[in-house]
């Protein structure tokens, strides 16, 4: 449910024109081209509502850039951010979301064996 919540998120022309197809859950498939776009879900939890049931949820999600230089990653992060935060309520699939906070970032690593970068950020979202 909330894999397709940022799958749609994620998928606006800005991205694309950088990233293409290459944005995968939780792990990139072999012979990916960069730059990519890696994302996973912390956690989901419901809301407590007093008198109904819960339907809303607060979603961890860590959304990792990875490109052969910092640049690009910091490029995608201000692409994601931009796509992602929002204080107004809409929809994305069938999905309603109604808020997406960034909440920080992890450090910037490169990988030893690839020699690419990433640097982890992480968004609340709120959805229903």
């Amino acid at each position: 449910m909330i894999e397709s919540i940022i799958q749609t998120l994620l998928s606006v022309p800005s991205i694309q024109a950088v990233v293409g197809p290459c944005i995968a859950l939780q792990q990139l498939p072999q012979n990916t081209a960069y730059p990519a776009i890696v994302h996973q879900i912390v956690s989901s939890e419901p809301l407590e509502m007093l008198c109904a049931p819960a339907a809303t949820y607060n979603s961890r999600v860590q959304i990792n850039p990875v490109a052969a230089d910092m640049g690009t990653v910091n490029q995608l992060h201000a692409l994601i951010k931009a796509a992602l935060e929002s204080d107004t309520a809409r929809m994305a699939g069938s999905r309603r979301v109604i808020s997406c906070r960034q909440q920080g970032f992890g450090p910037a690593t490169r990988d030893e064996f690839t020699g690419m970068w990433t640097k982890s950020a992480d968004y609340i979202l709120r959805h229903e």
